[in-house]
C-alpha cells in the first residue's frame, strides 16, 4: 500500500508523525467537521445532535468554519438545512445555549490540544482550577503531573503559545462560554 502524499479533502501536504499521516492544514473541511463534531460530543460540550452529517451540514451550509461559529447559529440558518424542522432546530439551539455552562475539563477535552483527551483534561483541571491557569502553566508544572509526559506537555505550551488558539478561544469566551469554577471546600474547625 502506498503511503498518500495530499489530503484526500483539500489536497494540501500530508505529515507523518510516527505511524499516523496528519493534514496541517486548519481549514480543511473534513479536519474542521471532525472537530465540529468532537466538541460537541457528550464528553466534551454536550450538545445534542450534532454527529458527523450535521457537523458536514453546518459546514457547508451554514458558514461553520471553526467551532465557535457554532454559538453564531441562529433559526434562519439552520431551517436551511435538510431535515431539520421547528422541533430539532429548538432542542439544537437549546441543547447549544445548555453548552455554554461547562467544566473545564470538558472545555479542555473540547478544544482539542494534541494529545489532550478526556482523562489528561480532569487532571488538569483538577490542578490548575482555571482556564488562566492552564494557559499559563509551565512545562514545568505540567510534567509534574502524574501522566502529563514531555510530549503530552509541550503540546499544552504550544497550543496556548499560538495566537489562532488564543484568538478562538476569546471568541468562544466572548460568545458566552462561561466556564463553572470549582467550589472551594471549607472545613468547619470550630469543634476542634
Amino acid at each position: 500500500i502506498e503511503k498518500p502524499e495530499f489530503c484526500p479533502c483539500c489536497h494540501e501536504k500530508l505529515i507523518t508523525i510516527g505511524p499516523n499521516i496528519f493534514c496541517t492544514n486548519p481549514a480543511c473541511r473534513d479536519k474542521v467537521i471532525n472537530q465540529i463534531t468532537y466538541f460537541a460530543s457528550r464528553n466534551c460540550m454536550n450538545i445534542e445532535g450534532v454527529r458527523d452529517k450535521t457537523s458536514a451540514q453546518l459546514y457547508d451550509d451554514c458558514g461553520v468554519r471553526k467551532i465557535s461559529d457554532i454559538y453564531l447559529l441562529t433559526r434562519e440558518k439552520l431551517e436551511k438545512l435538510e431535515g431539520f424542522k421547528d422541533k430539532k432546530i429548538e432542542n439544537l439551539l437549546s441543547s447549544i445555549e445548555k453548552s455554554k455552562n461547562c467544566e473545564l475539563a470538558n472545555f479542555l477535552d473540547a478544544i482539542s490540544i494534541d494529545g489532550v483527551g478526556e482523562k489528561t483534561s480532569k487532571d488538569l483541571a483538577k490542578k490548575f482550577e482555571t482556564l488562566d491557569n492552564v494557559m499559563r502553566a509551565t512545562y514545568e508544572e505540567l510534567v509534574a503531573i502524574d501522566d502529563i509526559g514531555p510530549i503530552i506537555a509541550k503540546n499544552i505550551v504550544s497550543y496556548f503559545a499560538d495566537q489562532n488558539n488564543l484568538d478562538e478561544i476569546k471568541n468562544l469566551l466572548q460568545r458566552g462560554i462561561k466556564i463553572k469554577v470549582p467550589e472551594k471546600k471549607v472545613i468547619d474547625t470550630s469543634n476542634f
